[in-house]
């Protein structure tokens, strides 16, 4: 059960930071005058900061529930997971 849980995190994590990267790195570029991320405007980093973040966890979600769902049954005196 540990090491389930263990790569529930592992999966989240890199599921998450996929998407965040991906997330914010395609909205810079594509709202940027020359298409560099470079060039963006600090407005554009900022909503491109916080629709990633709002992406990435939209995506990691279902599995971040599960994994808590597992660790706070592994502290239960009648675990119902095995």
């Amino acid at each position: 059960m540990k090491t389930f849980v263990t790569r529930l995190m592992y999966l989240r994590e890199a599921v998450g930071t996929a998407v965040y990267f991906a997330t914010y790195e395609s909205i810079n570029r594509v709202f940027s005058p020359t298409g560099k991320r470079s060039d963006a405007s600090a407005f554009v980093h900022f909503w491109a900061g916080g629709l990633a973040g709002t992406a990435s966890w939209l995506t990691v979600f279902p599995v971040d529930l599960v994994k808590s769902r597992l660790q706070k049954d592994a502290l239960a005196v009648n675990a119902q997971y095995r």
